[in-house]
């Protein structure tokens, strides 16, 4: 793939999810809820204290940017991880292997800036067809998020 095709898919790939990210927030409305828990044995993204029932999201860890340092590493790179969060993300690397892309291929690199891990996130939810993505702050990190899946939460 050239250079030239990249950006082109990076571009397309923003623009897909910032439509799944905007029509997820349409139908879940999740900035509403003032609560976000992600529970790793289940893989999902809770959020509660809402106006409505908590949501549940499956989730995929696509990978973490370092803010203290400008560093994106990919999922499949970390291993404290665990492989079934991170499961979709092989299609990704698959994908980068065929088509020669070193950004999706090195498991971890300098990033310039928190963009190039919105821009790694959003080609991972085009390629995996993703319903939306998550930014899980944690500093001096931030965790990226695909949500695969969305419902209301089962009462306990």
């Amino acid at each position: 793939m050239t250079e030239a095709e990249f950006d082109a898919l990076v571009d397309e790939s923003i623009a897909y999810m910032r439509r799944v990210i905007e029509e997820c927030n349409r139908e879940w409305d999740f900035q509403s809820y003032q609560r976000w828990d992600i529970d790793l044995d289940r893989r999902v993204l809770v959020f509660s204290d809402g106006p409505r029932p908590p949501i549940e999201c499956d989730i995929q860890i696509v990978g973490v940017y370092m803010t203290n340092r400008d560093f994106w590493r990919w999922s499949w790179d970390n291993p404290s991880i665990e492989p079934g969060l991170r499961t979709e993300l092989e299609k990704v690397r698959a994908f980068g292997e065929v088509n020669g892309i070193g950004e999706i291929t090195n498991g971890g690199w300098p990033a310039q800036n928190e963009e190039a891990a919105w821009a790694m996130t959003a080609l991972a939810a085009k390629l995996v067809g993703a319903k939306s993505v998550y930014r899980a702050p944690d500093e001096p990190r931030h965790v990226f998020l695909l949500v695969t899946g969305v419902r209301w939460a089962q009462s306990k």
